[in-house]
């Protein structure tokens, strides 16, 4: 199974399909499941007339990418998943929210990456706060506001610059493998307390125009 997830490297990959030096790959694609998770590698991958088998719904996150393949029976058959051609990446079902906290909790390392483009160093996840409120070791490929964020705001994290594999590889060392509960961010950012935060700043936004509307 073939499984296209960003829109340029579909269409980079899909540009095989009328390469003559690999005019082989094109029979690939007919005698492979393929599975599109957006909009974006949709495109590219009808636009080189490549059958798409499987598409995740709207938002295309990563859950309903594994939900849209679920009922593709690949625990014997291989799974490339692209641009990155590790074999020891384990693809699981869809699972609940519980469950999912479990694996967490069962995780040595959680593990965050946004690819190098300008607007994600405008961006923070919410996945940071998830991860950060576990009190795991944090190991994150981001860049801009988010990197500040996490070396700021969330103690045994490591912050390396997205796609820099040898980066990546070196933060580590910069990582206490051990639980950390991290008590005074949870504090800081839970949703009661930044909820009520911006409550008062519209309401002081509030009295500071209706000061002005009376004085004029």
């Amino acid at each position: 199974m073939l499984s296209f997830l960003l829109g340029a490297v579909t269409g980079a990959v899909a540009a095989t399909v009328t390469l003559p030096p690999t005019v082989h790959v094109a029979g690939l694609y007919v005698t492979t499941t393929v599975a599109a998770r957006g909009p974006k590698p949709t495109a590219a991958l009808r636009a080189r007339n490549v059958r798409i088998d499987v598409s995740a719904r709207d938002p295309f996150t990563t859950h309903e990418v594994l939900e849209a393949i679920a009922p593709i029976p690949i625990e014997s058959a291989r799974v490339i998943v692209q641009r990155y051609g590790v074999t020891n990446v384990e693809l699981a079902s869809p699972i609940g929210r519980d469950q999912l906290l479990e694996e967490y909790r069962a995780a040595d390392v959680l593990f965050l990456h946004l690819n190098a483009y300008r607007a994600f160093e405008r961006v923070l996840p919410s996945k940071l706060f998830e991860y950060a409120a576990l009190g795991k070791p944090l190991w994150a490929g981001v860049a801009g506001f988010a990197a500040e964020f996490t070396k700021s705001e969330i103690p045994n994290s490591a912050v390396f610059p997205p796609c820099d594999i040898n980066s990546a590889v070196g933060s580590l060392d910069d990582l206490i493998l051990e639980d950390m509960p991290r008590t005074e961010f949870v504090g800081k950012y839970q949703r009661g307390v930044i909820t009520g935060q911006l409550a008062e700043q519209v309401l002081a936004v509030a009295r500071n125009e209706g000061r002005a509307l009376v004085q004029g």
